[in-house]
């Protein structure tokens, strides 16, 4: 796998899925040359947070990124009243989360926990 990008969007299965991706392609070993390129997606520890949306690592000998992003629901949330803390949210099953949005014409091929297998970009 060449200049390609793989991306799992989901819950704790893509995340698992993801792990055990990471141990087969490195032989669980850790290697000094994988670089963590979480910030080039977002994918930081926000504070007071325990751990980042994700993880995103490159393999610089295939120019390969695999990369995990957690999201329990696939669809955009948007807080009602931004200043209340307590305010509801709506989800918007017609508009995918905003990582997606964002990063998903970065991926060669993306993989969901909801049955979900895209290619080239697209939703589809």
């Amino acid at each position: 796998m060449e200049d390609k990008t793989l991306a799992f969007i989901g819950d704790s299965l893509g995340r698992q899925q993801f792990q055990s991706l990471m141990c087969m392609v490195t032989g669980g070993e850790e290697n000094l040359d994988v670089e963590n390129v979480g910030d080039e997606y977002g994918l930081v520890r926000p504070a007071g947070h325990s751990r980042p949306d994700g993880w995103a690592f490159r393999f610089p000998d295939t120019n390969s990124t695999i990369l995990y992003y957690w999201s329990a629901t696939l669809c955009d949330l948007e807080l009602l009243n931004i200043s209340d803390p307590n305010t509801p949210v709506a989800m918007h099953l017609d508009r995918p989360p905003a990582f997606l949005r964002l990063f998903l014409p970065r991926f060669d091929f993306w993989f969901s926990t909801q049955d979900t297998i895209g290619t080239g970009g697209s939703l589809g």
